[in-house]
């Protein structure tokens, strides 16, 4: 497929070797999701308070006290607690007992991963098309490649549809979220699952049915490499899937969109008529990758033409440019059973000098999501498979740089 790769800049020494390129597409002011929410005015007595008083929040007040964390919930300052149940905290072992002998730190780690900054109501955790990221009292200190630590604040993101969802799965609550002084308190039933921290690629590569996917990926990489001359993380997308995100409360995020990836399995590759390494090798091959006498287009090999169709990824969003931004973008399972994913933006591939004319649609049925991938009618729908236990992956992961879905089928021939 040959597609305008429009160039403007090298990116040289400590911002990387890379093409930035312009984009043909853009968020316009109906894309945005922001939806004016508007919360009850604030009554009662403060968490701490209103927390001490809950009977079947016990044993979460107890882990609230160790920690004395009312001299961190101030009454003038806003939060939301997601407070687990206590038959909740006794199912993950944290009975009086165990709260007791639970070391601090990691009961600080745990507990502090249930507490928002920011008030968010009912109204709030609705009126966003994706799942709203917020920031949490827990921190860790990590450490890169070179041995310099920061502090890091792991993400939480939260959507309410008829079901609370944190971190894209599903969670009961007890009962309606209890208002006070300085913001909600959640009581639910289970503990909050955190964000793995494995990657998009350590998923690929380790999964049997993705063998032919991983390999059509990095044949990708590789010719596109040969093509521009050198290795251009933009492009790479085993760079790509390959690189953690961590959020640091002194500078800005990495990155702002995460890639959603609807992984073809061996099963897609071989309906397709692709049995071997080698057959997707020679497609890849079928025709030249790279500038041509029209430069500065790019032409792009078939095999990257059919993969990042793949990819749930809009540049734009992701580089938080000032006059698109609409916020951190992550995309769940159970956001793409809301019909208002289909705004063109989120429901489509837009990186750099590579996009789509033909987004990919999404709807629901028995609460499963189905893709129209193409513009023919007749073409029937792919069926996303649900997993049984969102604890237990085996079709939908969730990884540290995004989320990875597989599917039996391969969205091929090329659409444009």
């Amino acid at each position: 497929m040959k597609k305008k790769l429009l160039q403007t800049n090298i990116l040289l020494a400590i911002f990387g070797l890379s093409f930035s390129m312009l984009l043909g597409g853009c968020l316009k002011p109906s894309d945005g999701e922001i939806v004016k929410a508007v919360p009850l005015p604030f009554k009662g007595q403060n968490m701490a308070k209103t927390l001490a008083g809950e009977s079947s929040l016990t044993l979460f007040y107890q882990a609230f006290n160790r920690l004395a964390l009312a001299s961190v919930i101030t009454p003038n300052t806003g939060f939301t607690i997601f407070a687990p149940t206590d038959s909740a905290m006794k199912a993950a072992g944290l009975d009086a007992a165990g709260i007791t002998k639970l070391p601090i730190d990691s009961l600080r780690k745990l507990i502090m991963y249930h507490i928002a900054n920011g008030v968010y109501d009912d109204n709030a955790l609705t009126s966003s098309i994706t799942s709203k990221q917020v920031t949490t009292l827990q921190q860790d200190t990590v450490s890169d490649i070179h041995g310099f630590g920061s502090v890091v604040v792991p993400p939480l993101f939260i959507k309410e549809d008829k079901v609370l969802y944190l971190n894209g799965i599903a969670v009961v609550k007890s009962k309606p979220a209890i208002q006070t002084s300085n913001g909600y308190i959640y009581p639910i039933n289970s503990l909050i699952t955190g964000i793995p921290s494995r990657t998009l690629y350590d998923v690929i590569k380790s999964d049997p049915d993705l063998t032919l996917y991983n390999q059509a990926l990095i044949i990708a990489d590789s010719i596109r490499d040969v093509a521009t001359g050198f290795p251009d993380p933009f492009l790479d997308d085993v760079a790509t899937f390959s690189n953690p995100i961590k959020f640091s409360i002194y500078g800005n995020n990495y990155a702002s969109f995460y890639p959603t990836v609807l992984a073809p399995t061996n099963k897609a590759f071989n309906d397709a008529g692709f049995y071997t390494v080698n057959d997707i090798r020679q497609f890849a091959l079928r025709s030249q990758t790279g500038y041509g006498a029209d430069y500065p287009a790019f032409n792009f090999s078939p095999v990257d033409s059919v993969l990042k169709h793949h990819i749930l990824y809009n540049y734009n969003v992701a580089q938080g440019d000032p006059s698109t931004f609409v916020g951190i973008i992550r995309i769940f399972y159970n956001d793409l059973l809301d019909p208002a994913i289909n705004n063109g933006v989120y429901n489509n591939y837009l990186g750099p000098g590579l996009g789509y004319a033909t987004p990919l649609t999404f709807s629901a049925s028995n609460g499963a999501v189905n893709i129209k991938w193409n513009s023919d009618p007749a073409s029937p729908l792919v069926v996303l498979p649900l997993d049984v236990s969102a604890l237990h992956p085996v079709n939908n992961f969730i990884a540290s740089n995004g989320a990875l879905y597989k599917i039996d089928k391969l969205f091929y021939p090329i659409v444009k």
